[in-house]
């Protein structure tokens, strides 16, 4: 079993993950390294909105994916700020959603 350090660890690599993989999305998709139009400014038309995410589909899907991988790490980094703050004071160790409720 991994002891409180360990998960403290683990929840800082997983918060530093998110915030690298929530730029990584964002650098790949609109910075156009992966092919693919720029992004039409909000009074274009409905062509040119079509054609960005037709040029685009395989960019955006990637930002998609990467949004999904970066959540998970959140949801981690999360739990371990949750137990950090909350185990030390009231010894809650963070058992799902009901300590945030609660409170």
């Amino acid at each position: 079993m991994m002891k409180d350090r360990q998960w403290a660890r683990l929840a800082g690599v997983s918060g530093i993950l998110f915030v690298v993989l929530v730029y990584a999305g964002v650098f790949l998709v609109d910075t156009g390294i992966l092919g693919g139009l720029g992004e039409p400014p909000p009074d274009a038309g409905g062509e040119e909105f079509l054609a960005y995410f037709t040029s685009s589909h395989a960019a955006l899907l990637l930002k998609s994916y990467l949004g999904l991988l970066a959540f998970c790490f959140f949801l981690v980094f999360v739990g371990g700020l949750c137990n950090a703050v909350w185990g030390a004071t009231n010894d809650y160790r963070c058992s799902g959603w009901w300590p945030l409720a609660a409170e």
